[in-house]
């Protein structure tokens, strides 16, 4: 398994120069995952590299697994609400984004998705401000916070509180 495991990385890697080794990565990657298959790393890898293909519905079982075996890592939460959002489980994927941001409400990640998804999807807008507003609170100098309440202040064409935002960021 170890060297699997370095070679999918050194495969994974070779992703950043060329997307030739596409193939060969996810091939790996998946043997991997089915040789150790609570390897935290291979499952975000994998993830990953299926959400950039939008393939939402193996991101998504496979974001289920990694979070289930990561005990509700933050990072696999996130990941598993983008791909449930992808594959347009949209209320699941905000049940996700609100239990992370509660548990983890210093996490400035998990605003952007969370703002978007009440805003755009749901049309919840003082349910959004109420988030952009917890984010701030919790991450104020986070760029990824600052991001998520200029996008809403622009959605809401309330333009002096987006360059307001996007100026901070």
């Amino acid at each position: 398994i170890d060297a699997l495991r370095r070679y999918a990385s050194l495969l994974y890697d070779r992703l950043s120069v060329s997307r030739d080794w596409l193939g060969q990565t996810i091939r790996a990657l998946r043997e991997l995952n089915r040789l150790a298959p609570r390897d935290e790393q291979t499952m975000e890898r994998l993830t990953g590299i299926y959400m950039d293909l939008h393939e939402f519905a193996l991101a998504e079982e496979l974001g289920k697994t990694w979070v289930e075996f990561s005990q509700n890592n933050p990072k696999a939460l996130l990941a598993l609400a983008r791909a449930s959002h992808g594959n347009n489980h949209n209320e699941y994927a905000l049940r996700l984004l609100v239990d992370a941001a509660n548990r983890n409400p210093r996490e400035p990640r998990n605003y952007p998705p969370l703002v978007e998804l009440l805003n755009k999807v749901f049309q919840r807008h003082e349910e959004a401000h109420e988030w952009v507003r917890r984010g701030l609170e919790n991450a104020p100098l986070a760029f990824e916070v600052q991001m998520a309440a200029s996008r809403y202040f622009e959605d809401r064409r309330q333009f002096d509180s987006a360059q307001q935002h996007l100026e901070r960021a």
